[in-house]
């Protein structure tokens, strides 16, 4: 097996005060997460994984197998952090033992398959591939420090490793909270391989974005 993803959906919503996770949210015609598999290429993975609570896996398993047929979807179990999901659903590819491995928060349904292709392409060649954007704001800290726009990145997801290198940086951290995957390869000493992502990937955490994804939607 040469492409899987890693599809994280075990977030709880709690900042949108949503009794739903926002990647269950039905806008327009979908929610989050089917208007994500909707748009992807079916032909990029050989395999994709949701990491999902149990009772959410019972409620759209089914639905999302038969919507999304050309995909082939399994789950994993969703962990109490970012971190533990993604470890448990890397441990659940072993039997598959993809050669690359995308990662990706449900919450981020706009990326374009022509970013993912270009992260596994940089794979190829690199023991990871990470999309940042560059900060465009005026930024200051609690105390009145000015911060330099060119010192300050925005990390996106997907982000992209080499199978086995971000399994074993998983496996031999011990911490349970890293915010990213790629902090974990650099506290392994690997070299992390940074590209420019795009603009539209913004993630979905408050009303605002809410509602720009609705207009995106509906175009």
């Amino acid at each position: 097996m040469k492409n899987a993803l890693i599809l994280l959906a075990g977030g709880t919503g709690k900042r949108l005060n949503s009794k739903i996770p926002k990647q269950f949210l039905k806008i327009g015609n979908s929610n989050i997460i089917e208007y994500f598999l909707s748009n992807l290429d079916p032909k990029i993975f050989d395999i994709i994984v949701i990491a999902i609570e149990d009772k959410y896996k019972k409620k759209y398993s089914n639905s999302f197998k038969l919507k999304f047929h050309n995909h082939n979807i399994k789950f994993s179990k969703s962990g109490k952090t970012r971190q533990i999901s993604s470890k448990n659903s890397l441990i659940f590819l072993k039997k598959f033992n993809p050669k690359k491995v995308l990662i990706h928060d449900s919450a981020r349904p706009l990326v374009s398959n022509k970013m993912i292709n270009k992260i596994l392409k940089l794979l190829d060649t690199n023991d990871s591939a990470i999309p940042f954007i560059e900060s465009e704001d005026y930024i200051k800290t609690k105390n009145n420090y000015d911060l330099k726009n060119d010192r300050i990145f925005n990390i996106q997801t997907p982000q992209g490793f080499k199978y086995k290198k971000i399994l074993k940086a998983h496996i031999l951290n011990k911490d349970s909270n890293a915010r990213d995957d790629s902090s974990l390869l650099e506290k392994n000493k690997t070299k992390i391989k940074m590209f420019k992502g795009e603009r539209y990937n913004i993630k979905i955490t408050k009303k605002d974005d809410l509602i720009f994804f609705n207009k995106i939607q509906s175009k």
